[in-house]
This record gives structure tokens, sequence and C-alpha cells, in this order.
């Protein structure tokens, strides 16, 4: 009998469309009864069993969590999925550099948090 039960990680932070591996830990590793791992927010990310092993994919952006349960046990982990970016924009509109210097650039991402 499994008892104990936990995420490799406690946040998981991924960004909208991709698909990572999510792994759940539980002792005695030889335990055979049965974990359901879900997603709290299905609109958000999609939870897929795969070749032995959990994929979460980020549907949209927003935060949730991934919920294992077995027995009486659970365990929860943070997902954070960023948006993508809808646009990005320097600090300047025309740099002017010389061969050799270097020039700091500083990159906004709109919407805030969101990756490319």
């Amino acid at each position: 009998e499994i008892t104990s039960i936990s995420f490799a990680q406690k946040k998981y932070t991924i960004i909208e469309g991709e698909t990572i591996p999510v792994a759940v830990q539980f002792s005695p590793a030889d335990g055979t009864d049965p974990i359901e791992v879900t997603v709290e927010d299905a609109t958000l990310a999609e939870l897929l069993m795969e070749e032995g092993e959990y994929k979460v994919t980020a549907l949209k952006g927003g935060t949730t969590r991934l919920v294992a349960k077995v027995n009486e046990l659970t365990a929860y982990s943070d997902l954070e999925i960023l948006p993508n970016a809808e646009s990005i924009e320097l600090d300047t509109e025309k740099l002017e550099i010389g061969v050799g210097e270097t020039q700091q650039l500083t990159v906004t991402f709109h919407p805030d948090k969101s990756k490319l």
C-alpha cells in the first residue's frame, strides 16, 4: 500500500502550447495502488498518460494546480501557464552601435508575464 505521494516539483511553469513531463513520486516505490492525477482547471491544461509518463499540455495562460490522489492521500503542485506574447517592445526605437561595442536593451512583453 502506498503511504506517501508527491510531485517531483512543487511548481511547474510552462508556456502556452508547450507539453512537459510531470513526475509523481510515491513510496514504497513498488506500491501498486492506482494513482489518479488531474488538473484542477481543465480549461487551462490537459493531462495525458503517454508511454507510462504523465504529460501536461498548456492550453491557455493562467494558474491552476495538478492533483495526485491515492488511497486517502493527496498531493498538489502549482501550474503556472505563461501566455504567448502578443507583442514585444524595446526601450529604444533606434540604436547605433560600433564594431566591438555593446549596448543593453530592455524588452517588454505584452501581455505581462508572456513569453515568445
